[in-house]
């Protein structure tokens, strides 16, 4: 949101600031509980077997994941710009995005080349009678691209479609529930700081989608005309800067077909 505003020039509504806010305190709260969490069993470690796990490799693992959102956030401010001038072309961008990033695996050569031996050394599975066995590790490595490309086709699509800001909080609820599935499947506690961080981010993700004003419609708390009135600023904007740059280009487009006229 900051960096469309000081990009782009985007303007909210203080619904859009307020719902940004929320989800923003609850991954903040979550997260801070994760790490308390772990630094309560660091400690019962270092006293039971006599060492203790690195905190500041935690602290970089944190730093990592908020320096993928500012990346991100600034990636998809780029390509919305983008598709606004060139149109939109979701697979194009995705496939030029990975493919130029193909070259950069030269400098991980030797370390591939030793995962394919733990990976063909790992225990084999049959799939099917009619196929031979196959290494347990690289079906998992099968099943971990095939749900990637459908995770990646799905936010090219959506940053094609929606606003940058609405793709970061995507990505974002995305990380959230990543954490939310660690805590429970490796079954750390679920504290009453994960549950107060939950309420935020679920809370300020349905202020953000609008959903309160058709729930305050449905139960007559709201007439439907004040419904209307209550539109995305930030889809406005988007059609504003639309048209200003369709009529911008309108003029060179009037004279190349002069230009072109004249010379048939």
């Amino acid at each position: 949101m900051i960096m469309g505003m000081m990009i782009l020039g985007k303007r909210y509504n203080r619904t859009k600031y307020v719902s940004v806010a929320m989800v923003t305190l609850g991954i903040y709260i979550c997260t801070s509980a994760s790490v308390m969490d772990a630094q309560k069993t660091n400690e019962t470690n270092k006293q039971s077997e006599g060492h203790s796990q690195d905190h500041f490799t935690l602290l970089i693992g944190v730093g990592m994941v908020v320096l993928s959102l500012i990346i991100a956030s600034g990636l998809g401010i780029f390509q919305e710009k983008l598709y606004r001038t060139y149109g939109k072309h979701s697979k194009e961008a995705m496939f030029y995005t990975h493919a130029m990033s193909l070259p950069f695996f030269v400098l991980l050569v030797s370390d591939i080349g030793d995962h394919v031996t733990v990976f063909n050394n790992s225990e084999t599975v049959v799939v099917a009678a009619v196929l031979p066995t196959i290494p347990k590790m690289w079906l998992f490595l099968l099943g971990n691209v095939m749900t990637q490309y459908v995770c990646v086709r799905t936010v090219f699509l959506l940053t094609s479609e929606c606003s940058s800001l609405t793709v970061t909080l995507v990505i974002t609820l995305r990380k959230f529930l990543s954490l939310i599935f660690s805590v429970i499947y490796f079954r750390n506690p679920f504290t009453i700081y994960h549950w107060i961080g939950s309420v935020f981010t679920f809370t300020g993700s349905l202020l953000f989608t609008g959903l309160h004003v058709t729930l305050m419609v449905q139960l007559g708390l709201m007439k439907p005309e004040e419904e209307k009135t209550s539109v995305d600023s930030d889809a406005v904007m988007v059609r504003e800067v639309t048209k200003i740059e369709e009529e911008t280009r309108e003029p060179g487009i009037r004279k190349r077909q002069q230009v072109a006229s004249g010379s048939n």
